[in-house]
């Protein structure tokens, strides 16, 4: 039963071996990478039908497909959740290359207003 589980420590990333499709959205790949792991019959059906009778393409649109209604709230939530750290993200880096901007600023002002030495 171990076997099946990606980890003790839960990193469901670090998992390798279910080859899940890279054409599938961040979550949607973690999400896949999840059910595979606990979800025997799913695996089973996925290992018996692909490649042989479907692509795995169509395999992961037919699953998100008919588990829309269910998954749908939090596909968003993660997507909406990933957008805001992008963009404290990117406040971040602007805060800090205008706090050096200002820095620089105060010391190249500094400088000028500094009596020369002989």
């Amino acid at each position: 039963m171990e076997d099946d589980v990606a980890g003790d420590d839960g990193d469901i990333e670090a998992q390798t071996s279910y080859n899940v499709r890279k054409d599938l959205s961040d979550w949607q790949e973690r999400h896949a990478v999840l059910v595979l792991s606990k979800v025997k019959e799913l695996s089973q059906l996925r290992f018996k039908l692909c490649p042989r009778h479907l692509k795995e393409e169509k395999f992961w649109r037919i699953y998100f497909m008919l588990v829309n209604s269910y998954v749908a709230e939090y596909e968003l939530h993660a997507i909406q959740r990933a957008k805001l750290q992008s963009i404290a993200m990117k406040d971040e880096k602007t805060s800090d290359t205008c706090a050096y901007e200002v820095e620089m600023a105060d010391r190249n002002q500094a400088d000028s207003v500094a009596p020369s030495t002989p």
